[in-house]
């Protein structure tokens, strides 16, 4: 069977070409992605009504975003797929508005994370997010900044406590941080658009394991 190749809409300012069926490999992922992440609100929320835990509400409300963003992703990516052969402008058009709302939603998701990472002693946080992160590249830019932060502070967790949930913890901001670098190397080389994807389901998957755990303590 023969695939088209088609742009990756609003992923890079040079265009790239890639098999239609790309969009449905991300759809589907991305389908994925946004159940788990609803799975892991909905066990971070139960976590909040048992513990009370501010942390716990602010991470069940970030991964409700992140859901809500990857679930606009699939939807658009899929619908990319169904009509892919006619290259119809209004397509690109909702691909483009589509990732705008994607970089909105995670990057707010992303500086509440970081914001339950911070020290217990830190009380005020202040964070300028420059306008051209409405873009591939500088969405990707600084949200591995932020994931950073946030893998650096599940790592030095998890040497402490030297726990399995921790390691969960690490082990998915690690993963979620990966999918992001590599997306922003995909131009040099395609096969790393699928193993960023990869990272992103394993890393998602990690931490909604950990919820469970905890929650069956």
């Amino acid at each position: 069977m023969v695939f088209n190749l088609i742009p990756v809409i609003s992923q890079f300012p040079l265009t790239t070409l890639v098999p239609e069926w790309f969009y449905l490999f991300s759809g589907l992922i991305y389908f994925a992605v946004a159940a788990i992440s609803f799975f892991i609100s909905y066990f971070s929320f139960r976590l909040f009504n048992v513990t009370s835990s501010k942390s716990h509400s602010v991470l069940s409300l970030s991964f409700l975003l992140i859901g809500i963003a990857f679930g606009m992703l699939s939807f658009v990516s899929l619908y990319t797929y169904q009509n892919s052969a006619a290259l119809n402008p209004n397509i690109f058009n909702l691909n483009e508005n589509t990732y705008n709302i994607y970089y909105i939603f995670a990057l707010a998701a992303y500086i509440l994370l970081t914001m339950i990472n911070l020290p217990k002693k830190k009380s005020e946080f202040f964070v300028f997010v420059p306008l051209w992160f409405i873009s591939s590249p500088g969405f990707l830019a600084t949200a591995i900044l932020f994931l950073f932060y946030i893998s650096a502070r599940s790592v030095m967790n998890f040497f402490k406590v030297k726990t399995e949930d921790a390691f969960l913890v690490m082990f998915a901001f690690l993963m979620i941080t990966l999918f992001h670098i590599f997306l922003l190397l995909m131009p040099f080389g395609i096969e790393l658009y699928l193993a960023a994807h990869a990272f992103l389901i394993v890393g998602f998957l990690s931490l909604l394991a950990m919820l469970i755990r905890v929650t069956r303590k």
